[in-house]
């Protein structure tokens, strides 16, 4: 009787076990997505200061 309880806590293990990696996709993809968004508001923020940095040399050189 032990062998058997034994053997069915063993596979229960065993399930959750499998059960895991599957619980965890939904919030690797939602780190996954966070860190695209992060990396894309970088490079738009890069974008800007070298936009706002052009217009200035621009202003510079072609004064009003």
């Amino acid at each position: 009787m032990i062998f058997v309880g034994l053997q069915a806590s063993e596979r229960q293990c065993e399930e959750l076990v499998t059960q895991v990696p599957e619980s965890t996709r939904p919030l690797l993809r939602q780190i996954e997505a966070i860190q695209i968004h992060r990396k894309q508001r970088q490079k738009l923020q890069e974008l800007r200061k070298e936009s706002v940095l052009l217009m200035n040399d621009y202003h510079k050189h072609y004064p009003a």
